[in-house]
C-alpha cells in the first residue's frame, strides 16, 4: 500500500468520525426549533383566547349597573372554558386604559405552563410559562349615545343656534357630522362615516375620527320581545256587546193612572204586589211584592214630584221584569229594593235614585240626564244599548262587571260610544271589569273615574277591554277641559286593551291611564291635553302625537302635567302616521305646548332602559320629532328609530336627568335653537347610568 492510498483511507475515517460527532448536535437543534415552534403555537392560542375573554368581559362589564367586575370575570371565564383553557390560568383585572385617560379597561392575562420535552435534557427545568395579555377599553367617550345609522342619510346635522351635549359619551354618524357656525357639539368622541363639517371650531371632543358604528340594538332581546307583541295587537278584535234576553211582557204600569194622587191609601196590583200611599192625595208610594218571586211590569212613569220606594221586601231570589220604558225625571226620587232587574226598554232617570247591589240587565239604553244624584250598588251590569249621561247629574256605580254595548245616538262628531259621559261626574268604583264594545267618551268639562274606591284611592284589580266607536274608531275620546282617571290593572290576568284610537281631542283635559303589565292600543294616540301613562309596556299599532292639533298640558289632581310616563316601555309600530302638519309622517311627535314631558324607562328587568322604540318593520319609516316649543323633555332610556329620522326644531329641547338618553335614528337633525343632551356613560363604576346593549 502506498502513502496515497493510506491517506485516502484516513480521510474517510475522519469524515465518519466528524459526522458521528455532529449528528446529535444537529438533531438537538432541530428538536429545540420544533419545541420552540410548539411554544409559539401555544402562545398564539392563549393570545386568541385572551383577546376574546377581554372583549367578552368588557361587554359584560358594560351591560350591568352593579357588580360589574363579577359579571366581567364570569364572562371571561366562560370564554376560557369554551376554548379549552383552564380558568386557573386566567387573571382578569381592571386597570386604567393605556389609550384614553380616565377610561377603564378589562385586562385578560393567561399564563399557562408548557412542558418541555427536549430542552429539559439540557437543564433541570421541566416547563416554561407562556404568558399573554389583552386589553379592551370601557370608555364613556367610546360608547355611542347619539348615533345616526344610515350611511346615505343626512347624518348628524346642527343648524341655527343649536347645541348637542354628550360629555361622557360619543356622537356617531355613519354618514357626515355637520355643525354650522353658531351651533355646538360637546362630546367625549365624535366619529363620522363620510365627512366632518365643522363651521367655527365648534366641535369639542378629545377624539375625532373617521369610522363607522354598528347599531347597538341589533339582536336586542328586549326590543324583539316588544316588537313581537305588535302582531298580537294588530289581530286584536273588539269585545262583543252583551246579549240581553227578551223581557217578558208586563201588564201593570206604575204611573199617574195607576197611582198618582189618590184618596185610597192602598192599591192592589194585578201581579200580586201592593202599592201603599203614605197619606191621602199624596204622590209618595211604596210598592211591595212578596220576596222570592218573579214580577212583571210594563212601564214605570210618573210626575216630576213623585217619590217611590220600589220593592223594599225583595231579596236576591226576587226578579223584577220591566218590559217597557222607565221614565223618572225632574225632582222624582226613588229607592229600589234588593233583587235582580231586567229592563226591556229605555231607562231615563233624572232626580235622586238609589239602586242596591245586584244583577242588572238593560235591553236598551240607560240614560241618566238633567240633574240629580244617581247611585247604583255593586254587581253585574249588562247594558246592551249603552250608557248616556248629561246635564248636572252625578252618577256613581259600585264595583263590579260592566258589559256595555253601543249607545244608539251619537254623542260627539257623529260617533257612537258605549259610554257617553256629558254629565258632571260619572264614577265606577273598583276593582271592576270593563268590557265596552264601542269605547268611552268624556265630554268637555266632564269627569269620569273608573276603578277607584269610595275615597278615590287607586285600586289595582281593574281590567279594561275597549272597542272602537262607530265612525272615528276611537276607543277613548277625551274632550276639552275634561278629566278621565283609570285606576290600575296590575293584578294577574287583568287587561288594558283598546281596539281603537286614544283621542284626547280637547285642550286643558287630563287623562290618567292605568298601570298594567301590557297596554295594547290598536290605533293611534293623539293628545291635546295632559296625559299620564301608568307604568308598564305600551304597544301602539299606529303613532303617538302630542300637540299635533295644538293644546298642551293641564292640571291632573292639582298638579301641572304635560306628558308623564314613568316606568314605561313604549313600542310604536308606525303602521299609520299623521298626514298633515308638523307631525306629518312621524311615528312619535311632540308638538305645540308640550313642555316638560317626562319619559322614563324601567331601570331593571328584561326591558330595562328601553324608553321609546320606533317602527322595526323597514316598510314603516316614521321617525320622531319634537317641535314648536316642546321644551324641557326629560327622557331616560333608549330612543330608538332604526328606520326613521329624529328631529328637534323650533326651540325644542330634550335631555336626561342623570339617567341615560340614548338616541339612535337613521339621521339626527337639530334646527332652530334646539338642544339635546345625554349623560350616558359606557362603563364607569361610579356612575349608575349606562348604555343599552
Amino acid at each position: 500500500m502506498n502513502i496515497h492510498q493510506a491517506f485516502a483511507r484516513c480521510r474517510k475515517a475522519s469524515v465518519a468520525t466528524v459526522f458521528a460527532l455532529v449528528l446529535p448536535v444537529l438533531l438537538g437543534f432541530a428538536a429545540l426549533v420544533a419545541e420552540y415552534g410548539s411554544i409559539l403555537v401555544t402562545e398564539a392560542n392563549n393570545q386568541r383566547v385572551a383577546d376574546l375573554a377581554s372583549y367578552a368581559g368588557a361587554l359584560a362589564y358594560n351591560s350591568v349597573s352593579t357588580e360589574k367586575e363579577a359579571a366581567a370575570l364570569a364572562a371571561a371565564n366562560r370564554i376560557a372554558s369554551l376554548n379549552g383553557v383552564s380558568t386557573s390560568y386566567l387573571t382578569v383585572t381592571y386597570p386604567t386604559s393605556i389609550k384614553t385617560s380616565g377610561a377603564v379597561s378589562v385586562r385578560a392575562s393567561i399564563t399557562s405552563p408548557y412542558t418541555l420535552l427536549v430542552a429539559r435534557a439540557l437543564n433541570t427545568t421541566t416547563s416554561v410559562p407562556v404568558t399573554t395579555d389583552a386589553y379592551t377599553e370601557i370608555s364613556g367617550g367610546a360608547s355611542s349615545c347619539i348615533l345616526a345609522l344610515s350611511p346615505s342619510g343626512t347624518g348628524v346635522t346642527l343648524t341655527g343656534g343649536t347645541a348637542l351635549t354628550a360629555s361622557t359619551c360619543a356622537v356617531n354618524s355613519n354618514n357626515k357630522v355637520s355643525a354650522t357656525c353658531g351651533t355646538t357639539i360637546t362630546a367625549s368622541a365624535v366619529t363620522w362615516g363620510t365627512s366632518l363639517v365643522e363651521g367655527c371650531s365648534n366641535i369639542t371632543a378629545p377624539t375625532k375620527v373617521l369610522q363607522t358604528t354598528t347599531d347597538p340594538f341589533i339582536g336586542n332581546a328586549g326590543i324583539a320581545t316588544m316588537n313581537s307583541r305588535v302582531a298580537t295587537v294588530e289581530a286584536m278584535a273588539a269585545p262583543a256587546a252583551p246579549t240581553v234576553s227578551a223581557v217578558p211582557a208586563g201588564t201593570v204600569s206604575l204611573n199617574n193612572t195607576t197611582l198618582g194622587y189618590k184618596s185610597e191609601l192602598s192599591v192592589s196590583l194585578a201581579n200580586g204586589c201592593t202599592a201603599t200611599q203614605t197619606s191621602g192625595y199624596s204622590n209618595i208610594w211604596t210598592i211591595t211584592c212578596p220576596p222570592g218571586g218573579t214580577y212583571n211590569f210594563l212601564n214605570i212613569d210618573n210626575g216630576n214630584s213623585a217619590t217611590y220606594t220600589l220593592f223594599p221586601t225583595g231579596n236576591s231570589s226576587t226578579t223584577y221584569n220591566i218590559s217597557g220604558t222607565v221614565t223618572m225625571a225632574g225632582s222624582m226620587t226613588t229607592n229600589w229594593g234588593t233583587g235582580n232587574y231586567n229592563f226591556g226598554g229605555t231607562v231615563n232617570l233624572g232626580g235622586i235614585h238609589n239602586f242596591p247591589s245586584g244583577t242588572y240587565n238593560f235591553g236598551s239604553a240607560l240614560r241618566l240626564t238633567n240633574s240629580g244624584t244617581i247611585t247604583f250598588g255593586s254587581g253585574t251590569y249588562n247594558l246592551a244599548g249603552g250608557l248616556y249621561t248629561s246635564g248636572s247629574t252625578v252618577v256613581t256605580f259600585g264595583s263590579g262587571t260592566f258589559n256595555i254595548g253601543r249607545y244608539a245616538v251619537t254623542c260627539a262628531s257623529s260617533n257612537q260610544y258605549s259610554i257617553c259621559q256629558d254629565g258632571t261626574t260619572l264614577t265606577f268604583q273598583g276593582p271592576s271589569t270593563f268590557v265596552l264594545s264601542s269605547g268611552l267618551y268624556v265630554g268637555g268639562g266632564s269627569t269620569m273615574r273608573l276603578g277607584y274606591d269610595a275615597s278615590n284611592t287607586n285600586l289595582t284589580g281593574n281590567s279594561y277591554s275597549l272597542g272602537p266607536s262607530t265612525t272615528g274608531s276611537n276607543a277613548i275620546y277625551v274632550g276639552g277641559g275634561s278629566k278621565l282617571y283609570m285606576a290600575d290593572a296590575t293584578d294577574t290576568g287583568k287587561l288594558f286593551q283598546a281596539d281603537g284610537n286614544f283621542n284626547g281631542g280637547g285642550g286643558g283635559s287630563c287623562t290618567m291611564l292605568p298601570a298594567a303589565a301590557q297596554h295594547d292600543i290598536d290605533g293611534y294616540v293623539l293628545m291635546t291635553g295632559a296625559v299620564i301613562f301608568g307604568a308598564g309596556v305600551y304597544t301602539v299599532d299606529g303613532y303617538i302625537a302630542l300637540g299635533a292639533s295644538g293644546g298642551g298640558g293641564g292640571t291632573c289632581n292639582g298638579n301641572s302635567v304635560s306628558f308623564n310616563a314613568d316606568g314605561v316601555n313604549i313600542m310604536i309600530s308606525g303602521s299609520i302616521t299623521p298626514t298633515s302638519g308638523n307631525c306629518s309622517a312621524k311615528a312619535f311627535c311632540v308638538g305645540a305646548g308640550y313642555n316638560n314631558i317626562v319619559i322614563k324607562a324601567p331601570t331593571t328587568g328584561s326591558l330595562a332602559d328601553l324608553a321609546v322604540i320606533g317602527p322595526q318593520n323597514s316598510a314603516y319609516t316614521g321617525g320622531a320629532t319634537m317641535t314648536e316649543g316642546g321644551t324641557g323633555a326629560i327622557i331616560n332610556g333608549a330612543f330608538y328609530f332604526p328606520n326613521g329620522t329624529v328631529t328637534l326644531s323650533g326651540g325644542a329641547s330634550a335631555a336626561d336627568a342623570g339617567g341615560c338618553f340614548q338616541v339612535v335614528g337613521t339621521s339626527i337633525s337639530l334646527t332652530g335653537g334646539t338642544s339635546l343632551a345625554s349623560s350616558c356613560v359606557g362603563g364607569s363604576g361610579s356612575v349608575s347610568a349606562k348604555l343599552v346593549r
